[in-house]
């Protein structure tokens, strides 16, 4: 099972994840905190300084997050859903296309349709966007004391639009597809955003058979 959390630098998402992962664990289910550039992965620390040196080429940078991609999918996510895990995932195909997707030379609808009928990644199970604004972002990055980065750096009009993207393509699954995503204000205290958040993965497993 796949729960993949989407948002901006600094939404909230890896406390989440991490709160959501403890939660399952005391109900006595194996879940997996995981992302593709995550620094346990041994492809991570080669691929997450090819991003930020291509920080300003789109098609290369496109390129990466593909690679990552699919090292995480054989690696990560293939062998975890052959021994039925619950895994939680720190961004996926959405955050791509609101960070990539900004890109002329690699347009949103692009990113989806090389996704849709293309490549051949898993399909998130549920995904949960958090939602805040850029202010509210860049303060906990800066609370949190997290280091930035070329992609942390490209101001607030880039990661204005992200969020745009995020939501308006939230919006768009919805529509078809409502039991596949969750927006979660993540304005709230993270008390309730972690409610609201549990309250949603608790929902999908309750209708599959997790070991």
């Amino acid at each position: 099972m796949l729960i993949v959390l989407e948002g901006i630098d600094g939404c909230g998402k890896t406390t989440v994840i991490e709160g959501v992962r403890k939660h399952l664990a005391d109900l006595g289910f194996d879940a997996l905190a995981t992302s593709e550039f995550g620094h346990q992965h041994p492809w991570a620390k080669r691929l997450r300084q090819e991003l930020m040196d291509n920080v300003r080429d789109p098609i290369e940078q496109y390129r990466t997050v593909l690679k990552a991609r699919d090292e995480h999918m054989n690696g990560v996510l293939i062998p975890a859903a052959g021994l039925q895990k619950i895994v939680l995932m720190d961004r996926y195909i959405m955050s791509t296309m609101a960070y990539q997707g900004q890109s002329e030379f690699t347009p949103v609808r692009q990113i989806m349709d090389d996704h849709a009928n293309v490549f051949n990644f898993p399909v998130a199970d549920l995904t949960i966007v958090l939602s805040c604004t850029v202010s509210t972002a860049i303060k906990r990055q800066q609370a949190s004391g997290k280091a930035m980065d070329a992609i942390d750096s490209a101001g607030r009009e880039f990661f204005s639009r992200a969020s745009e993207i995020y939501i308006s393509s939230a919006n768009a699954i919805a529509r078809q597809r409502p039991n596949k995503i969750r927006i979660v204000d993540a304005e709230q205290p993270l008390d309730d955003v972690l409610h609201e958040v549990i309250n949603a993965v608790s929902g999908l497993i309750m209708t599959r058979d997790v070991a």
